[in-house]
């Protein structure tokens, strides 16, 4: 997770349907770590990554997984990152319906 927290800066933000929105690199990782943390089994697969302007991502996505307390999830998604001077200035996803 150290790797990750480089890509991050402390005004980067992110922000999701599931998990709420974070300010600051220590806040996005606590977030992620605690996501991953309630989880025995996660899996995301990419569909597509396209650049739809410069510096912004976005990726479809499916995600599976299996809460420590619950049956298995299965959802579809989009996420968009927005590079800013080399680092991750915003994160959001996005369900799809």
């Amino acid at each position: 997770m150290e790797s990750i927290t480089e890509l991050f800066t402390d005004s980067s933000t992110y922000s999701s349907a599931n998990t709420g929105i974070f300010l600051g690199k220590d806040q996005i990782m606590t977030m992620m770590s605690n996501f991953h943390n309630s989880f025995e089994e996660l899996n995301w697969d990419i569909i597509r990554s396209d650049e739809i302007k410069p510096n912004i991502i976005k990726i479809d996505f499916t995600f599976s997984g299996i809460p420590k307390q619950g049956n298995k999830i299965q959802s579809l998604g989009i996420e968009y990152i927005v590079i800013h001077k080399d680092k991750i200035q915003h994160i959001e996803i996005q369900n799809k319906v």
